[in-house]
């Protein structure tokens, strides 16, 4: 008797990280997804997009990305703060919320720009409904990822699940292509 309660034990603490890792490759092949539909409108519409995130803290730790873009085709990658609805910045997208998945700076690769680059990480700000996000990429009218004019070879940022597990992912956005990959740990 004490053996199979033992192993019920056992099995119960593997479904759990099987189900943090199953949340955390859903979480990331939803955002890697958000991250194409935001270069398809860029190259679709012949306009500069942003991909911004931030934390959604509380009981349930999640992280929400969202998209924004220049209704007249104007780079505002020199802007520090990009108001949805004030000039010319526009909502594209409804924001894609990641439940029980943090945004992480210590996954394998932060956010990787190109040496030089105007915009570094917390530069550029997103403000949408009272929200501030942090902007991660910008997109332009070809579809190559752009920071102040440069084009960076990559850029990767991490994913954790913020249960018990140790499970990391990774999104990485060449530079040229703005094509995205996913991977995870």
């Amino acid at each position: 008797m004490a053996i199979v309660a033992l192993l019920s034990t056992f099995a119960g603490l593997g479904l759990s990280s099987v189900s943090g890792a199953s949340r955390l490759g859903t979480s990331l092949f939803r955002a890697a997804s958000y991250i194409d539909q935001a270069r398809s409108y860029a190259v679709a519409h012949g306009t500069y997009v942003y991909v911004g995130q931030r934390s959604a803290g509380g009981a349930d730790p999640a992280t929400e990305f969202i998209v924004v873009g220049s209704q007249n085709g104007e780079d505002l990658s020199s802007q520090t703060n990009l108001v949805v609805g004030a000039g010319d910045v526009a909502l594209l997208a409804k924001p894609l919320l990641t439940n029980q998945v943090n945004y992480s700076t210590n996954a394998p690769s932060d956010v990787v720009r190109p040496a030089g680059a105007a915009l570094n990480t917390g530069d550029q700000k997103i403000t949408a409904k009272g929200n501030e996000y942090q902007t991660l990429l910008a997109f332009g009218p070809s579809g190559t990822v752009t920071f102040g004019g440069a084009i960076p070879s990559i850029v990767e940022f991490g994913l954790r699940h913020s249960g018990r597990t140790s499970s990391v992912g990774v999104i990485q956005v060449a530079g040229l292509t703005g094509m995205s990959r996913v991977y995870q740990q």
